[in-house]
């Protein structure tokens, strides 16, 4: 009881650090990016003009090629928010993106705790709460107004809802969130198309192999499909007319030399230095996510301390963080740290996966002193790794200044 209750008041004093660090930062002096300033005039607009204004905004931007450099329309979900905020807050101005980005941030952390003890044990939830409440990226998001806080949100609930279904796969109700989320991620930023794509195919995959459950199975796949139809539907209502909506979508993927520029001066670079920069900025989350990740796969009778459930559960927080790390990896251009956030969160987790694991097996080896003593070097650990991650964090952005999370700047700052 006594270590329980230790427990409890660590995963406490974790995330309330967590959450006043990331207060600290919403007022940092901070220059609005092309994007962010895009994203306060789409919703300004909104909350001036009401919902039609969107075909204003789509034919605007299909229409003036200056605009090809920032944000489009077509996340539109994200721009919905925004004027929520707006309405509730009573202003336009970047103070209401950054109270949103700070709230997406907050809910991350605290998301995190709650699937840690939800799917796995406390302890894990400590462990990943740790080191999610210094994470460069969930910090630096609060100090502006893009979309990727909210967008990491979304990844972080349709996992949550995916394990629930996991877990009570004849609870019918629950299929009806886990679409609309993953519409919703697909509005919010194209890329959602993979948040819902990847939940959707391990879940497709479990139904089917797992659980011999063949007709849900086809009902996720057949509804996966419809979702995306939907959000095109969307797209295209918003947009006014199909060709209209299709051109915007288009030119999504169409740099003009403006931004051109800009990617070859923050997000260009050799494929291994996203890993270099999540290894560099939190050497302790990068080296047990990779732990959790062998140990996920590892032959249950080599790692017996991971039911099959719980494997289940980590190998889709695995799925997700490796999914977006590799897709922001390799793709040239888009090395951007930010891109990553739906994967940030599931880092975390199965980061405290593999440390709990390692310990669960360690520990009928060791008699209880050895054990005590180990424990009490693995929480020092964790606590350095906290106070250095958030050093990192405030010599690269506080004295660095950089304006965005360009792998290559970030490894400018750093030096490597």
């Amino acid at each position: 009881m006594r270590v329980k209750g230790l427990m409890w008041a660590a995963l406490a004093l974790v995330l309330l650090t967590g959450i006043l660090l990331r207060a600290s930062h919403i007022h940092d002096a901070h220059r609005l990016t092309p994007n962010e300033r895009a994203y306060l005039y789409y919703a300004a607009k909104m909350h001036d003009q009401g919902v039609g204004v969107t075909t204003s905004l789509f034919r605007e931007y299909e229409n003036d090629p200056g605009l090809w450099a920032v944000a489009q329309p077509v996340r539109i979900g994200y721009v919905f928010i925004l004027d929520a905020v707006m309405t509730v807050m009573g202003t336009t101005t970047v103070n209401a993106g950054m109270a949103l980005s700070f709230v997406a941030s907050a809910l991350t952390l605290l998301l995190v705790a709650w699937l840690g003890i939800r799917f796995f044990n406390p302890w894990v939830s400590l462990i990943a709460s740790a080191l999610c409440a210094t994470a460069f990226t969930e910090i630096w998001l609060v100090r502006g107004t893009p979309e990727d806080g909210v967008f990491g949100l979304f990844g972080l609930v349709e996992i949550w809802i995916t394990c629930e279904i996991m877990r009570s796969p004849r609870r019918w109700w629950l299929y009806v969130p886990f679409h609309l989320v993953g519409i919703g991620a697909i509005l919010v930023k194209q890329s959602g198309i993979f948040i819902y794509g990847f939940s959707a195919a391990w879940l497709i995959g479990f139904l089917w192999f797992q659980l011999r459950e063949r007709r849900q199975a086809i009902l996720v796949a057949a509804g996966l499909v419809a979702g995306i139809a939907i959000a095109c539907g969307i797209f295209v209502v918003l947009a006014g007319n199909p060709p209209t909506a299709w051109r915007v979508f288009l030119l999504s993927f169409i740099s003009n030399a403006e931004a051109w520029s800009y990617n070859e001066e923050c997000c260009f670079g050799p494929w291994t230095q996203m890993p270099r920069v999540l290894f560099a900025l939190s050497p302790l989350t990068f080296l047990l996510a990779l732990t959790g990740i062998a140990m996920l796969v590892a032959l249950r009778k080599w790692n017996p301390a991971l039911p099959p459930l719980t494997r289940g559960y980590g190998a889709l927080c695995a799925i997700m963080a490796i999914g977006f790390v590799c897709l922001f990896t390799f793709f040239p251009g888009m090395e951007v740290l930010r891109f990553i956030t739906p994967g940030q969160g599931a880092i975390c987790l199965v980061a405290g996966i593999g440390l709990w694991n390692f310990l669960s097996i360690v520990r009928p080896h060791l008699v209880r002193i050895e054990y005590s003593a180990l424990l009490v070097l693995v929480a020092g650990g964790v606590v350095w790794s906290m106070v250095r991650d958030y050093a990192v964090f405030h010599r690269v952005e506080m004295a660095g200044g950089i304006p965005e999370l360009g792998a290559a700047l970030i490894r400018s700052a750093l030096g490597i």
